[in-house]
């Protein structure tokens, strides 16, 4: 289902540069994952060498620990509690806020948009900007989702029968339209994405740049993989308990909160052969998908090619809108934590003028908005106000701040200090603190000390950053999609 959007149509602001910009995502992909590698084996091998001009940020953070709002730091250059997207649910972009794709429109651009992810369908505020937004692969093309929805959200449904009745047509909407995320590719999205470049692209010569976002749902739960893919990456750990769960959501749920009960009990996987065979089969299920990911990025590669979206003045970002905890802090999954495998994600820039090698710089998914304005050379004064990041072409500052949060759950990141707190909408609790120069793994918590360090100390005397009122907000999964079958049961779990 492409869907022609209701956007402004295409302004007549000019600018010096007009690259193509291409926005890859791919879901729930950790920090290393496009260039790194798990027992010795290249996750990527193939788009690792396609890649190997590029710009790695191995100290990138989201903007978020899910998908909602991880997307909207990276679509407006703002952190969640600032753009009304930090409640918990699934989150609706308000149209208000401007978006990359946006202001790239009065530019004269043409906006391109794939999803293979319910969660950005095309009503949730995200396709914002773009003129075609494919959310196909995951939404039922005949449209009685959305007459549906329309119908439960109509004044005559809230008159007649109130919340209760238009929370049911929802459901029913929901549960007789939706597609299965589970069986998208990313083979499956790389070809939409190659049939919406031929149909508004063509095989002529373009007159306008192109802005195009591909959001590929690799790696995430049930950690499926084509079993040729999935043979080749070794070990192929075995474990029968696990494996019969893999498509039976909750009870794969269910067998990982065991598992999380266990660690945080004190068990250790060098104590226990089940439970080391366990989180080997996690980490493994959840890995190889990288190499369905790979394929699916080398047929990707190929259709940017073919319509000269890969030139050395085009910027390409390959990113991901947060990560995944396989275990460590006794927790699986994401949306229910802070930690470094929840937040710090893949950011590997091509093209646009960056030199290939490593930026050790602290860079957030914020940063690629004003990073676009630069490569376009656009003034300073034209850009849009309360940008959060900065363009990565310049200096940052030493001291600068970054963020991620999510409901209850709000975390900043300054130098090697990082502080995570419980948000009660009238105040803040700190509860954790890590140095990280010292401990990446997050093992000591400062908090805990007494007295508190120097610079925890100095930190909680003037907090950044201040309550919100949405961050205790929680949208009722009955009123959308039913996010634990999708495993998202992290938008019920407990907050740690």
């Amino acid at each position: 289902r492409v869907t022609a959007m209701q956007c402004a149509p295409a302004g007549s602001a000019s600018a010096p540069h007009e690259p193509d910009v291409t926005v890859i995502v791919l879901d729930t992909l950790r920090a290393g994952g496009v260039l790194g590698a798990w027992r010795d084996q290249e996750l990527m091998p193939s788009i690792h060498t396609a890649t190997s001009a590029g710009r790695d940020h191995p100290r990138a953070y989201s903007g978020s620990n899910c998908t909602p709002p991880g997307h909207s730091s990276l679509f407006t250059g703002r952190y969640p509690a600032e753009t009304g997207t930090l409640s918990k649910g699934h989150v609706r972009l308000p149209a208000e806020v401007l978006t990359l794709a946006e202001y790239l429109r009065m530019f004269g651009y043409t906006t391109l948009g794939v999803v293979s992810n319910t969660r950005l369908d095309s009503g949730l505020g995200f396709a914002q900007g773009f003129e075609q937004w494919d959310d196909g692969l995951v939404v039922d093309p005949s449209g009685h989702y959305y007459a549906l929805r329309r119908v439960a959200n109509s004044s005559l449904v809230r008159a007649v029968g109130g919340k209760r009745l238009m929370m049911r047509l929802k459901a029913l909407a929901d549960a007789t339209s939706s597609a299965n995320q589970h069986e998208v590719t990313a083979m499956m999205t790389s070809e939409r994405v190659g049939a919406v470049l031929d149909q508004e692209l063509g095989s002529g010569t373009r007159t306008a740049p192109v802005h195009l976002f591909v959001n590929y749902i690799d790696p995430h739960m049930p950690y499926d993989t084509r079993a040729d893919l999935a043979q080749a990456f070794l070990p192929n750990v075995e474990d029968a308990t696990m494996e019969a769960a893999r498509h039976d959501m909750p009870k794969l749920l269910g067998l990982l909160y065991d598992l999380a009960k266990r660690l945080e009990a004190g068990e250790q996987p060098s104590g226990s052969a089940d439970l080391a065979e366990k989180l080997d089969w996690v980490e493994e299920a959840y890995w190889e998908q990288c190499r369905q990911t790979d394929e699916g990025l080398r047929a990707l590669f190929g259709h940017l090619q073919r319509h000269g979206l890969l030139d050395p003045e085009d910027l390409v970002l390959i990113t991901s809108d947060h990560g995944e905890e396989l275990g460590e802090n006794a927790q699986f999954g994401h949306g229910n934590a802070l930690f470094e495998e929840s937040v710090r994600v893949p950011f590997l820039l091509l093209g646009g003028g960056f030199e290939s090698g490593q930026d050790q710089r602290l860079v957030s998914l914020t940063d690629f908005f004003p990073t676009v304005l630069v490569a376009m050379g656009v003034d300073e004064a034209a850009w849009p106000r309360l940008l959060s990041g900065f363009p990565l072409q310049g200096r940052i500052p030493d001291d600068r701040m970054l963020r991620f949060e999510s409901g209850q759950l709000r975390g900043c990141l300054a130098g090697h200090l990082k502080m995570i707190a419980l948000d009660h909408g009238d105040r803040l609790e700190w509860t954790h603190a890590f140095d990280l120069s010292v401990d990446p793994l997050e093992n000591h918590n400062l908090m805990l000390q007494d007295p508190l360090p120097e610079q925890v100390r100095r930190f909680l005397d003037r907090p950044p950053i201040t309550p919100s009122s949405d961050a205790v907000l929680t949208i009722e999964s009955g009123s959308d999609i039913d996010l634990a079958a999708l495993g998202y049961a992290d938008e019920v779990n407990k907050p740690r």
